[in-house]
């Protein structure tokens, strides 16, 4: 009797639960999470100004004098964001040595001329100061996968620099979301 009664009782379950109801379609609700993502992928090598190895010779015929990496290394980078808005910055660390400072590196836009030596500055329209943090983008959009920065790296002399074997600073890239 007991066994019956569970049985029954189990049936009955099972009539509720399919039978006399059917269904010709039904749901299931997908979620997906992206994260915000921003990322910035350095794609050159480091730059080299050997002084010895440029095309103007050194010592230049007059100060201030311009000087391109002589390894032709300028300043490749891709960056992905896919926040509403982002900014790109490059900053130095420090100076080069006492007498060489990081603001006589210029960054200038992909169709900027060098100066010709005995200019007192670069155009600041084409190239811009290490002496603070360079802007390399302030956008208010999404990039469309990853996308390349391209700009020319310029060197000034004043004519006050000690002599320097090795020479290096170290310039930070760094993205920011405005999310």
């Amino acid at each position: 009797m007991r066994a019956t009664g569970l049985l029954l009782l189990a049936l009955a379950g099972c009539v509720g639960a399919g039978v006399g109801r059917s269904q010709t379609s039904a749901g299931l609700n997908f979620q997906v999470q992206i994260p915000t993502q921003i990322s910035i992928r350095l794609l050159s090598s480091p730059p080299v100004f050997d002084l010895s190895l440029s095309s103007g010779g050194f010592p230049p015929e007059v100060f201030p004098a311009y000087y391109r990496p002589s390894n032709g290394q300028d300043l490749v980078l891709e960056i992905f964001s896919n926040a509403t808005s982002f900014t790109v910055t490059a900053t130095a660390a420090q100076n080069f040595t006492p007498t060489l400072l990081a603001s006589q590196l210029y960054l200038g836009l992909p169709d900027a001329t060098t100066p010709a030596d005995g200019t007192q500055a670069p155009d600041p329209n084409l190239w811009t100061s290490f002496g603070a943090p360079v802007p390399l983008g302030q956008e208010t959009r999404r990039t469309q996968g990853y996308e390349r920065i391209e700009r020319l790296l310029l060197l000034q002399l004043t004519g006050a620099e000690e002599a320097a074997s090795n020479a290096t600073v170290t310039i930070t890239y760094t993205i920011t979301s405005g999310v």
